[in-house]
């Protein structure tokens, strides 16, 4: 849930941060910036820009939901993990988030891939730098 959290920073800073050209310490500071807000916050951000579809929008905001549901509860519930019901349950709920978690990360990247082309950069030197740096993403 992290990388998608840090795509949209990523995506916020791109479309509502960036007003003029800029060096890239300055452009580092701005991302820096963006990455320090909480999921919720970068998602109100968005959604006033109105940078994703509605559809985007609401996974998005279930993930929310399931991050909060990791963060306060995946073991909260007692007796917990210890339970093996529970535990199984969890484990798969936890699966799930997963799943949908990175199906969205990747939906997230093709968003900054198409707007970062729009703007003028080269699609060879998007994929390389991608390349380097999530070299998971299937091109």
């Amino acid at each position: 849930i992290q990388h998608v959290e840090n795509a949209i920073a990523h995506y916020v800073t791109l479309r509502v941060r960036f007003s003029r050209p800029m060096g890239s310490s300055e452009a580092y500071e701005l991302l820096a910036t963006e990455q320090r807000r909480t999921l919720g916050e970068l998602l109100r951000i968005a959604k006033k820009h109105e940078l994703f579809t509605q559809d985007l929008d609401a996974d998005l905001e279930i993930l929310r939901g399931d991050r909060n549901w990791l963060a306060h509860r995946f073991t909260a519930a007692p007796p917990g993990l210890m339970d093996p019901h529970y535990a199984a349950t969890a484990s798969k709920r936890a699966g799930d988030i997963t799943r949908r978690a990175l199906a969205l990360q990747k939906a997230l990247v093709l968003l900054i891939h198409d707007f970062t082309i729009s703007q003028g950069v080269s699609p060879k030197l998007i994929e390389a730098e991608t390349r380097k740096r999530a070299p998971w993403f299937p091109w």
